[in-house]
């Protein structure tokens, strides 16, 4: 289901095609976060962001003891979520190593 890119389109241009339809269906209100970011950041850039300015650091860096030992959250697309909520989101209250691995 590839749509061919226009004579003088971004690569870019593409992707939103496909990414602004779908941030209308989340429901995770940090994903939602995580996708108008990277929508914002295709608008914008126009090539690969420095290392330090990269959306992976915007996860933050704290582990999942960390948290759950009561250490406020650094990543930014919860503290975003929460403020937008009006109520604490992604906060990590158990961690539970025993479930089989997402992928």
């Amino acid at each position: 289901m590839s749509r061919r890119r226009s004579k003088g389109e971004e690569p870019s241009q593409g992707v939103l095609c496909l990414w602004h339809p779908t941030l209308g269906t989340l429901t995770n209100a940090i994903t939602r976060e995580v996708f108008v970011e990277a929508i914002a950041r295709l608008k914008e850039q126009r090539c690969a962001p420095k290392v330090k300015d990269r959306m992976i650091w915007m996860h933050g860096l704290l582990s999942r003891n960390e948290l759950m030992q009561g250490a406020s959250s650094d990543n930014t697309f919860a503290i975003r979520a929460s403020i937008a909520a009006s109520q604490p989101i992604g906060r990590v209250l158990e961690i539970d190593d025993s479930a089989k691995p997402d992928c």
